[in-house]
């Protein structure tokens, strides 16, 4: 809100960022033939690595990623826009991401995705990466656990925001209701990593329950 022009690069505040990253984001954008938003890559660094069994359950945000465009969207704290285009879409909705009433995430996917519909393109910067930190406690089930609960109400928010009527509350429920007879038989077979993705895709589901019940604005 205090920008009025020129290029505003995100970055979190639990990043090491390489020396050329700011000159790579500036090279990118004076060379943009058009509309643009861009992103670079990231890699982590444990804080204590993961259990082989848990890693393919973490996040993108806590795996390594040489490829900007692996994903659907840019990384939260890797990512540039103009903040002439930021203005234009009417700033970020407060719905998501830090502050969020309902505790959803996606704060920037949801103003990347708006970008994208206003015909703006995203444009990949390779050479731009950080590297993130990981604590430890973003490394366990319950963490996930957590985190999957908060992207499921982003998800929940985005239903009710669109009215979105071919997945109704009724098929929600029947998700979650399908989720939770799934994680208890992964569970009784000791199957622990089935288990745990069968947990966070309940979590999911519930909190997607939970964004679309709760979410009034």
């Amino acid at each position: 809100e205090t920008i009025d022009t020129g290029l505003v690069v995100f970055f979190d505040d639990d990043i090491r960022v390489a020396p050329n990253v700011l000159m790579e984001y500036d090279r990118a954008a004076r060379n943009a033939k058009e509309g643009a938003y861009f992103g670079g890559p990231w890699d982590v660094r444990y804080e204590t690595p993961p259990d082989d069994w848990i890693y393919p359950l973490l996040p993108p945000s806590t795996r390594s990623s040489k490829a900007p465009d692996e994903f659907s969207w840019f990384i939260g704290y890797n990512w540039a826009a103009f903040a002439a285009d930021l203005r234009a879409l009417g700033g970020f909705n407060p719905q998501y991401g830090p502050g969020s009433p309902l505790n959803a995430t996606g704060q920037e996917t949801e103003m990347q995705a708006r970008m994208r519909q206003a015909g703006l393109k995203a444009r990949p910067v390779p050479e731009a990466c950080v590297t993130h930190h990981v604590p430890e406690r973003m490394t366990t089930p319950q963490w996930i656990l957590r985190r999957k609960f908060r992207d499921g109400v982003r998800r929940g928010i985005d239903w009710k925001r669109a009215a979105i009527r071919h997945n109704t509350r009724f098929e929600m429920g029947r998700e979650a209701v399908v989720c939770a007879l799934s994680t208890a038989k992964q569970f009784a077979r000791r199957d622990r990593f089935r288990a745990w993705r069968a947990a966070h895709a309940l979590a999911f589901h519930s909190g997607k329950l939970y964004g679309a019940f709760r979410y009034t604005q």
